[in-house]
């Protein structure tokens, strides 16, 4: 049996961005190659988010950023307009990293929604550079492979706009990546960027504090007990920090008021429709989840058996 034009993968602790082999027909993979290729992908994923037009809740958070690009010091003083009424910013759920991200590229491309959805590339980027560096870990033949197929899929496809779930994501994933990759002596630093996202991805959706409890449960099968702590430690005090400002500045933490009591607004979209809209978002993310939770088992239990067999090589 041929190998169907795959090439000899490269260790999974190579690095964050190691390459690896992809049928023939892809042509050979280098490392001179696979940054072109990843830049590819996400220009696709940006090509995607500036064809899109603005929807739902990304009616809201424009409004918030363009007050922001005029305002930088005061996020939720402006007045948001939802179904025909004002509400004040601070009662709509709207964490501040994305809406200054946005901001910033209002002031760069002024308020066109579709030139600005071009400041999304370092978002699709990251995207597909950590995807393709948890898969070069987990399962490194397919690493490439499985990044196409994950960059071309629906959720990222939909998904990929100044709404919360992708950004959020991203960092998320990028996050894990850098965590993953800060195994060994010297990449300490690694985990402490691994927290600094973590604590980003928390600020830019209030759920992304799961990857805390990702990192931390990576650390305790990895063995790496110090660095999971260390990275939960810094998402947290990034968190608690900006947390703290808007405190000074509005008298209460955005986060405790939304978590805490029930969200006086709902962003305009009614119960029921934000239920189905949240299920549908969940069904988009679970192959992917499966896939990386599949390939860590695979590549976990492919470490342990490389740890108690003989070092002996038969031929």
């Amino acid at each position: 049996m041929g190998n169907f034009g795959l090439e000899k993968a490269s260790s999974p602790r190579a690095g964050l961005f190691a390459f690896n082999a992809m049928p023939r027909w892809w042509g050979r993979t280098t490392l001179r190659s696979l940054p072109l290729r990843l830049c590819g992908l996400a220009i696709v994923l940006t090509i995607a988010a500036v064809l899109k037009p603005i929807l739902w809740d990304e009616e809201v958070y424009f409004q918030f950023a363009r007050y922001i690009a005029q305002h930088p010091l005061d996020p939720y003083g402006a007045s948001i307009w939802i179904n025909g009424r004002n509400f004040d910013g601070f009662t709509v759920l709207a964490p501040p990293i994305l809406l200054y991200w946005w901001a910033g590229a209002i002031a760069l491309f002024e308020s066109n929604v579709s030139l600005t959805a071009i400041a999304l590339f370092p978002f699709a980027l990251a995207y597909t550079a950590s995807f393709h560096g948890l898969a070069q870990r987990l399962a490194p033949k397919l690493a490439l492979a499985l990044t196409v197929m994950a960059t071309i899929s629906a959720w990222p496809l939909v998904t990929i706009s100044y709404m919360l779930d992708f950004p959020a994501a991203t960092l998320e994933l990028a996050a894990l990546a850098l965590f993953m990759a800060g195994s060994g002596p010297g990449r300490r630093h690694w985990v402490i960027a691994a927290g600094l996202l973590a604590g980003l991805a928390m600020e830019t959706k209030y759920n992304a504090v799961t990857i805390v409890g990702a990192m931390l449960l990576w650390g305790l099968f990895d063995r790496r007990f110090f660095d999971a702590l260390l990275a939960a430690s810094v998402s947290v005090l990034l968190f608690c920090a900006v947390e703290t400002l808007i405190r000074v500045e509005y008298g209460q933490s955005h986060f405790v008021i939304h978590i805490f009591s029930s969200a006086p607004v709902s962003n305009g979209l009614s119960e029921k429709f934000l239920d189905c809209a949240s299920c549908s978002m969940a069904l988009f993310r679970i192959p992917v989840h499966l896939q990386l939770g599949y390939c860590s088992c695979i590549r976990l239990r492919a470490a342990r058996a490389e740890d108690s067999s003989p070092r002996t090589s038969y031929l």
